[in-house]
């Protein structure tokens, strides 16, 4: 099941399944790009913080400022702070859920030997990498996301303009 929009670029290409794909997306020489039903495409996976010291485990969503990261690994007996993270996540994941992945207008995802959940949105890039899971590539007008020549992202919420190049 592949959705796919005008002037779009799939060539050469093992499995693409269960995506939609805008117009003017390029989807080119990747090996595997499977998407789960109910995926949240790596949005409420643990992320460890300040493990040097012991640290606690952060269950990310995009919208997460640094401060409240902090607020919640300095202060865990803070019931109410806790309980509003709770939530706000929860209703992330709610509406962050999809049976497809997704390539948005004029992204590209390329040279991907294993890719698996990706969320790409407008314009965004993700070439020659060798395992992507659970990817969430954000975008915004005039800040283009890029993540290229890793070996393994995982797991990974990239915020507009953020440049991973391995």
């Amino acid at each position: 099941d592949v959705g796919i929009g005008n002037n779009v670029l799939i060539r050469d290409n093992i499995l693409v399944e269960r995506y939609v794909i805008e117009d003017a997306a390029v989807v080119t020489q990747n090996r595997k790009l499977p998407a789960e039903r109910g995926t949240d495409f790596g949005i409420g996976k643990p992320i460890p913080v300040g493990p040097e010291t012991g640290g606690r485990e952060i269950k990310a969503y995009p919208e997460i400022l640094l401060r409240d990261v902090v607020r919640l690994v300095r202060s865990p007996g803070d019931k109410e702070g806790q309980a509003k993270y709770t939530q706000a996540l929860a209703r992330y994941l709610e509406a962050a859920k999809s049976d497809f992945g997704y390539i948005g207008p004029g992204a590209e995802v390329s040279g991907v030997a294993d890719g698996k959940n990706l969320f790409v949105a407008e314009g965004g890039v993700v070439v020659d990498n060798t395992n992507v899971h659970n990817l969430l590539l954000l975008t915004a007008e005039g800040e283009r996301t890029v993540v290229a020549g890793t070996s393994e992202i995982v797991n990974l919420i990239a915020q507009p303009g953020v440049e991973i190049i391995g």
